[in-house]
C-alpha cells in the first residue's frame, strides 16, 4: 500500500537564486533545532548539460510518537537528498527520503524550485510525497501510513515557512534602515494538484539514478 502525502505548493516573493542559495544554508537554524546537521556527500557537474547533480545527508533528532522512539530506539534518524540543478533553466529538482528505518517504512518526498509563471523575480514551489509502510505491519499497514504521512506533511510545511523567515529576514537588512517602506511574506497556499510533479524522469540522467533508499 502507498499513502500520498497531500502535496504543497508555495510563491517565495524572491528570485530563483537568492531562494536556491538560502536552501542550500538553511540548516542548521535555531527555529528547527530538530535538524541537527546536513552535509553535502557527493557533487558534480554535467560538463555538456550543465546540470550539477547533489547528494546531502541531513541528521534529523528522532521527534517521533514515543510508542516509534520505543520500538525503534534510536534517538536520531538519517535522511537522504538528491537534487538536480538547472542553473540555465532556473529549475531545482530534488527527492528525499529517510535511510534510517527504511526497511520498515520510507517517507519520499519530491519537490521543486522553479521560477514563477507570472512573475520571474519570484519562485514557485511544489513538493508531492508518499509513504510506505512494509508489509510486517499486516492489517495496520493502511493505518500507519495514515497515520505518518501528515507528520512528513507537516515537516515539508515547517522548512517552507522557515526559508520564507529567512528570505524577509535577508530582504530586509538590504534595504537602508531610513526606508519607510515594509514588507511582508504573502500567505502560504496548500492545496492538490491534479497531476502531482516527479523528478523521476530528470534522476535517471543522474549519476544518483540508483534508489536512495536502503536498509539502514
Amino acid at each position: 500500500m502507498v499513502q500520498e502525502i497531500e502535496p504543497i505548493s508555495h510563491v517565495h516573493e524572491a528570485p530563483f537564486e537568492v531562494v536556491v542559495e538560502s536552501f542550500w544554508d538553511k540548516f542548521p537554524h535555531v527555529d528547527q533545532p530538530e535538524v541537527l546537521s546536513v552535509s553535502t556527500t557527493e557533487e558534480s557537474k554535467d560538463a555538456d548539460s550543465g546540470l550539477v547533480f547533489r547528494r546531502r545527508e541531513m541528521l534529523i533528532e528522532n521527534t517521533a510518537p514515543w510508542i516509534f522512539r520505543r520500538l525503534l530506539g534510536r534517538s536520531v534518524v538519517v535522511f537522504q537528498e538528491e537534487s538536480v540543478l538547472d542553473a540555465k533553466n532556473r529549475v531545482l529538482d530534488l527527492k528525499t527520503a529517510n535511510v534510517t528505518f527504511s526497511s520498515i517504512i520510507v517517507g519520499e518526498e519530491f519537490s521543486r524550485f522553479s521560477v514563477h509563471k507570472q512573475r520571474d523575480d519570484w519562485t514557485q514551489f511544489e513538493q508531492t510525497g508518499q509513504v510506505t509502510a512494509s508489509a510486517l505491519f499486516g492489517p495496520l499497514r493502511g493505518s500507519i501510513e495514515r497515520w505518518v504521512a501528515p507528520m512528513f506533511r507537516q515537516a515539508g510545511v515547517n522548512a517552507c515557512l522557515l526559508l520564507d523567515r529567512i528570505l524577509q529576514t535577508s530582504s530586509s537588512s538590504s534595504k537602508p534602515s531610513s526606508s519607510s517602506s515594509s514588507s511582508s511574506v504573502g500567505p502560504i497556499l496548500y492545496f492538490n494538484h491534479s497531476s502531482p510533479i516527479s523528478i523521476s524522469d530528470v534522476l535517471v540522467i543522474s549519476p544518483f539514478n540508483k534508489s536512495c533508499v536502503s536498509n539502514f
